[in-house]
C-alpha cells in the first residue's frame, strides 16, 4: 500500500432544522407598533362619513400578504388595503342608534404559505363599533323681558338660548303657552280664553297693563333627535 493512500468510509449525520413559518399579525400606529389582537372603538350616531383608522399588518419574513374581510352589516363601514395598512371606513351619514347600536365584523391576514393548507398562515382582527346614542339639547328656564305694554306688533322680545354637548345643529321646533302669572301668582289659563289667544300680547284679554308674565314651554330638537 502506497504511503499516504486512505482506503476508508465514514459516515456523517446531516440535520435538517425547519423553521416554522410565522403568521403574520396586526398592529397599531405602524408597521412596528404595538401588536393587536381585536379593534373596537365607538361612533356617535350623528358621525359623518369618513376614515375611522388605520390598522396595519407586517410579517416577519416579508411574505406577500392577502387581506379579506367577513359580511358587514348594512354595508355601513367599509375595509380598503392601501400598502401595508388596511383603512376602516364610516361610508354612511345616517346611523341609527335605535336601529342598530353595535356592529361586529371581522377581518383576516394571510401569508402566501396559506394556499398551500398552512392553517398557521392566517390570523383574524374582531372588530366591533358601537353607536353612542345622540344627546338630548339642553335649555334652561329663561326670562325675556324685551317687550312692554306700549310695544309694537313684531317687536323682538329677546333671544332664547339652548346647547347641544355634542355640536349638532339645533332646531326650535314648538312654543307652548305654559302658564301666566299676575304679581308673581299663576292664573289659569282657561279663566282668559286658552291657549290659543294667549299666543298675541295684544288681545282685550291679555293685556300686558294687566299680565305681569307668561310662561312658554319649548320644544327643541337637534338634527339627530325628533324629539
Amino acid at each position: 500500500m502506497a504511503h499516504g493512500a486512505f482506503n476508508g468510509a465514514t459516515n456523517k449525520t446531516i440535520y435538517i432544522r425547519v423553521t416554522p413559518n410565522e403568521t403574520p399579525v396586526f398592529r397599531e400606529t405602524s408597521v412596528a407598533g404595538n401588536i393587536i389582537t381585536s379593534y373596537s372603538t365607538t361612533r356617535n350616531e350623528s358621525a359623518t362619513p369618513g376614515e375611522i383608522t388605520k390598522i396595519y399588518f407586517s410579517d416577519a419574513e416579508s411574505d406577500t400578504i392577502t387581506i379579506h374581510s367577513s359580511s358587514i352589516p348594512g354595508n355601513h363601514f367599509s375595509v380598503a388595503r392601501t400598502g401595508s395598512y388596511i383603512s376602516l371606513r364610516q361610508v354612511t351619514g345616517s346611523l341609527d342608534y335605535e336601529t342598530t347600536s353595535s356592529y361586529s365584523f371581522s377581518i383576516s391576514a394571510s401569508d402566501e404559505h396559506y394556499q398551500n393548507g398552512d392553517v398557521d398562515s392566517i390570523v383574524g382582527l374582531p372588530i366591533t363599533i358601537t353607536v353612542q346614542d345622540n344627546l338630548t339639547p339642553t335649555i334652561n328656564d329663561q326670562s325675556i323681558s324685551g317687550v312692554n305694554e306700549n310695544s309694537s306688533d313684531g317687536t323682538n322680545a329677546g333671544s332664547i338660548t339652548a346647547t347641544d354637548s355634542e355640536g349638532n345643529a339645533l332646531t326650535f321646533t314648538t312654543f307652548t303657552l305654559a302658564g301666566l302669572k299676575i304679581d308673581g301668582s299663576d292664573v289659569a289659563l282657561s279663566t282668559y280664553g286658552g291657549t290659543s289667544q294667549a299666543t298675541d300680547p295684544h288681545e282685550d284679554a291679555f293685556q300686558m297693563s294687566e299680565f305681569h308674565g307668561e310662561e312658554k314651554e319649548i320644544t327643541i330638537s337637534s338634527s339627530l333627535n325628533e324629539n
